[in-house]
């Protein structure tokens, strides 16, 4: 491990997930709540600009209203990711 481990939310990285998105993060542990990532994972990026689009729950219209958890957890991965490149 390079550096000190991100911490996101279980909720959207799973979503991210299984929308098949690549390349994909490999998680170094998880727990029910929230998955640690490397700093240097090569899916990172991906995650991130994932993270960003669906973190406006307000771009979606009734879609956004009916998921926002998802909206909120991928608002709470870029905090995190951003906090950690910091």
């Amino acid at each position: 491990m390079t550096d000190k481990l991100i911490r996101v939310p279980a909720k959207f990285y799973h979503d991210h997930d299984e929308r098949g998105c690549e390349p994909f993060c490999e998680p170094v542990k998880q727990s029910s709540r929230f998955v640690w990532l490397r700093p240097d994972d090569p899916g990172l990026d991906e995650l991130l600009d994932d993270a960003r689009h669906y973190s406006d729950e307000d771009q979606f219209g009734e879609w956004g209203s009916e998921n926002r958890g998802i909206c909120k957890s991928a608002a709470a991965t870029v905090r995190a990711i951003e906090a950690a490149r910091k």
